[in-house]
């Protein structure tokens, strides 16, 4: 639209009275860019699980749903939303947040499958999911809880995951892989199709974060979730300092990663406010299924 002087940002997308996108938004020849962040890396690998994320919600059955998971659909190298889950053991075995969702199901008996092992964490709670509620609920419910699972637990882990790694990269004095695992951070937070400060759209954290703070009155002035807010502003705050000023890192690793894990702190302290107001909001509900995954 840049003949008639006009962005894709102006025209939108196009939504049913629901709210589901039916004609995405373009894109812009500029940067793309993520609900106000432009990653500086290429980002088609991470891009493809939250595609699949999309289809597993958009999907006609359950059972089309469960196979995008376990075999996907869009992500590239063979790789599946299932295989970040049963990979984790090896590539997070050091991190702290993996290791402890891998030994709280040691307590959940329902959610843990003997099959896989409690490494295999997220996986387990999502073939539950699938397995189990159908029972339950039709199918439409089990695909939108199957997915809000997916994002409640292993892109919880995937956004921490890459917070991480950009730290230790950077203690390396690697400012090209800070950007990569900085840019990865924000398009496992953010997902496809999601407007900015929009609770109708998108499919990820940052969409549970704007239907939470709808719930829970936690918006800033532009009526857009103030979580929301704190994390994208503080991606692009690191975006700056470690990526655009390149030498941050090799100049000064150990502080360079020191300051950048407490910022991931910081982020993830965040995304723990969504999942407590979820699980509040599904109690007051009173969708037990909903809470025990929360739970």
């Amino acid at each position: 639209y840049e003949c008639w002087g006009i962005t894709c940002n102006d025209v939108g997308s196009y939504k049913n009275g629901s709210g589901a996108i039916l004609v995405p938004q373009c894109e812009s020849s500029g940067p793309f860019c993520l609900t106000g962040y432009c990653p500086s890396s290429p980002i088609d690998s991470s891009l493809g699980y939250m595609i699949d994320i999309r289809d597993i919600a958009n999907a006609q059955t359950a059972e089309i749903a469960k196979e995008i998971f376990v075999s996907g659909n869009n992500s590239s190298g063979g790789k599946s939303l299932s295989s970040l889950s049963s990979s984790a053991k090896l590539v997070m075995a050091n991190e702290p947040y993996y290791n402890i969702f891998k030994y709280s199901l040691v307590n959940v008996a329902p959610l843990a499958n003997s099959a896989n092992g409690i490494s295999d964490f997220g996986e387990s709670i999502i073939t539950s999911v699938f397995d189990d509620l159908h029972e339950y609920y039709d199918d439409q419910i089990s695909k939108s809880m199957a997915a809000e699972a997916i994002v409640l637990h292993i892109i919880f882990m995937q956004v921490a995951h890459n917070l991480f790694a950009a730290a230790a990269f950077c203690e390396k004095g690697s400012n090209d892989m800070v950007a990569q695992y900085l840019d990865a951070a924000v398009v496992f937070y953010v997902g496809v199709d999601q407007q900015t400060g929009d609770s109708n759209s998108g499919y990820s954290w940052y969409n549970l974060a704007e239907r939470m703070a709808t719930q829970f009155g936690t918006t800033n002035e532009m009526g857009s979730s103030i979580v929301n807010e704190f994390v994208i502003g503080k991606m692009n705050d690191l975006q700056k300092l470690y990526v655009n000023s390149n030498n941050t890192c090799s100049q000064n690793p150990n502080g360079s990663s020191a300051a950048l894990l407490q910022a991931a702190q910081e982020i993830i302290n965040k995304m723990k406010v969504v999942s407590l107001q979820s699980l509040i909001y599904y109690m007051y509900i009173d969708d037990k299924y909903f809470v025990e995954l929360y739970a």
